[in-house]
């Protein structure tokens, strides 16, 4: 939802929230959570959005 309110309606998170998400290792941070789910974890069936 948050994808949509940034492109549709040029909605800008708060800057704590921008930098909390930029600051995620994405290579260890969901491995440690979820150690016996393969990330990035898309269904099988997912459709890509493309712009």
């Amino acid at each position: 939802m948050i994808r949509h309110y940034i492109t549709t309606h040029a909605y800008r998170p708060p800057r704590a929230f921008i930098d909390a998400v930029l600051a995620i290792d994405l290579t260890t941070w969901p491995t440690a959570r979820w150690p016996d789910l393969p990330f990035p974890w898309i269904p099988a069936d997912a459709e890509r959005q493309l712009d």
